[in-house]
């Protein structure tokens, strides 16, 4: 893609508003003690705050860069009280997402510095990003930077956040549509960095806790026979690199979601021995293991489960995927299921029973090396949600839907956005007539020059904004059964499209329509015959 276009179509939320024009100063007690017999009170310290760019941050419409050009976000911290302060600095509230849902990104970056008290930047306290190789995962609502600071009394410290997306030197599709929001907080609770700290499971009180285990080491010891939920058990252990589970008698478990959730640093992971039969609920269960190549899933009886959403999310090192022996004829969800896999280059989902699934949103988000992708079997009848389906699947130069029933769908938001390989997509199959959301849904198919969507139904479609923009290729559009009656956003409908593109519609209002959203002097449109 060249420059210009990756500038024009990447959306990031990372510059930092100073919602605040003058200093915000925030003083509270560090600690507080009241002893009700002598109603005696003792404040050990007292730490102010002074966000000179305001405690939120937020962003819009930046281009990948390099550290020396990010915004940044300015603080001081005094402490007016008796005693040294130890204190900690997080993002709270956060809210990263991708098209609405939330995400992480290894491109998007922050790095903390000490400054003098006019804000010249010193050393380097801690740098990191927002993904699980810096301990974040998609969802937290806080993402611990640095603890156990200390400031010794009546003194203070000035520091400078910096937060940008790293220019990677190719096409950043994967980074196109993320928003983020949050604020920086500064508090002296106890807490621990999420990276640098090895962390340990949980102990298990009785035989009837659904709590797990409390250490790594020794784990052919443990006798698992009565343990019926293993949620979260390894969740968020980004140290551990390997890790034998082959005594484990999984018969009882129903629950494994998350089970694995942030185990960065594994390369490999061998469940052929795990006895799966009465496992309901695996969502989540590989989230976020960014270094993973080989997951040994022979023998995974998945007859009983039910959510399988976001399962491989994330695992970005996976070049393959052998799930002939998947059985998912009681799968309901497969929401963002193999999102951001990022290696992946071929898929046969060919075996897959998707009768019962509702919701197939952002499914393939992001697999943006895959090649081949075979869904023929795959029986859509009952899903409602398309959104973001093949989303950043810049590699595929050939899809086949006709199999696709998609006369539930009410959402194809950014179906097709950013396929910018697909030189042609067949959707005659393709039932549109529940569909009330179309925005982004062929953004950035760069190389296709006709699209024949002459059997859409768009009469309950109310949103199409951005929905061809960037198809700086597409010459001829069918759109002759059209009805736009019910749209209300139509806004950047054609951004950067073809200027010689033609577009067929079925009447005098439509025609009118489309003329606007082309923008004057643009392409040309003309009523079906």
């Amino acid at each position: 893609m060249r420059s210009g276009t990756k500038k024009k179509s990447i959306i990031l939320i990372v510059i930092i508003l100073a919602l605040l024009l003058i200093a915000l100063g925030i003083s509270y007690a560090y600690f507080t003690a009241i002893a009700n017999s002598n109603e005696q009170v003792v404040r050990s310290g007292e730490l102010e705050l002074t966000y000179h760019t305001g405690q939120n941050i937020q962003a819009e419409n930046i281009i990948p860069t390099e550290e020396e050009d990010a915004s940044i976000h300015q603080f001081t911290i005094e402490n007016t009280g008796t005693l040294d302060a130890h204190y900690n600095i997080s993002f709270i509230d956060i809210l990263l997402t991708k098209n609405g849902m939330d995400t992480f990104s290894s491109n998007l970056k922050w790095a903390l510095y000490l400054a003098s008290e006019d804000y010249t930047q010193g050393d380097l306290v801690k740098n990191g990003e927002f993904a699980a190789s810096s301990g974040y995962v998609s969802g937290d609502d806080e993402f611990v930077m640095k603890t156990n600071m200390i400031l010794a009394l009546k003194e203070k410290q000035s520091y400078i956040l910096k937060a940008w997306l790293q220019e990677t030197g190719k096409p950043q599709n994967e980074d196109q549509g993320l928003e983020l929001a949050m604020k920086v907080q500064v508090d002296t609770l106890e807490k621990q960095e999420p990276v640098g700290n090895e962390s340990i499971l949980r102990e298990r009180n009785n035989s009837d806790s659904t709590e797990t285990f409390y250490q790594y080491k020794g784990m052919e010891y443990i006798n698992t026979s009565l343990v019926n939920n293993m949620y979260g058990m390894f969740r968020g252990c980004p140290l551990l690199t390997s890790l034998d589970v082959s005594n484990f008698d999984t018969s009882q478990v129903t629950n494994m979601g998350w089970m694995f959730r942030g185990c960065s640093s594994l390369t490999t992971l061998d469940l052929s021995y795990f006895d799966t039969s009465n496992l309901s609920y695996a969502g989540f269960m590989f989230y976020a293991c960014t270094n993973l190549t080989t997951i040994n899933l022979d023998h995974f009886d998945t007859s009983k489960v039910e959510m399988m959403g976001a399962m491989f999310h994330g695992c970005s090192s996976l070049t393959s995927l052998d799930l002939r022996s998947f059985d998912t004829s009681n799968v309901t969800n497969m929401n963002q299921m193999f999102q951001e896999c990022t290696s992946l280059k071929s898929l046969d989902l060919s075996n897959f029973d998707t009768s019962q699934v509702t919701l197939m949103i952002r499914m393939f988000y992001g697999c943006s090396n895959l090649v081949t992708l075979n869904l023929s079997g795959f029986d859509t009848s009952n899903v409602t949600d398309m959104n973001g389906m093949f989303s950043g699947c810049s590699s595929l130069t050939d899809l086949d839907l006709s199999s696709f029933d998609t006369s539930q769908v009410v959402d194809m938001n950014s179906m097709f956005n950013g396929c910018s390989s697909l030189t042609g997509l067949n959707l005659n199959s393709f039932d549109t007539s529940s569909v009330t959301d179309m925005n982004f849904m062929f953004n950035l198919c760069s190389s296709l020059t006709s699209l024949d969507l002459s059997n859409f139904d768009t009469s309950k479609v109310i949103d199409m904004h951005n929905m061809f923009s960037y198809c700086e290729a597409l010459n001829h559009l069918d759109f002759r059964n059209a009805d736009f009656s019910l749209v209300t956003d139509s806004s950047n409908m054609f951004t950067y499209a073809s200027d010689t593109i033609q577009v067929i519609v079925k009447d005098s209002s439509a025609q009118s329509f489309m003329q606007t959203a082309l923008g004057t002097g643009k392409g040309s449109v003309i009523i079906a015959s």
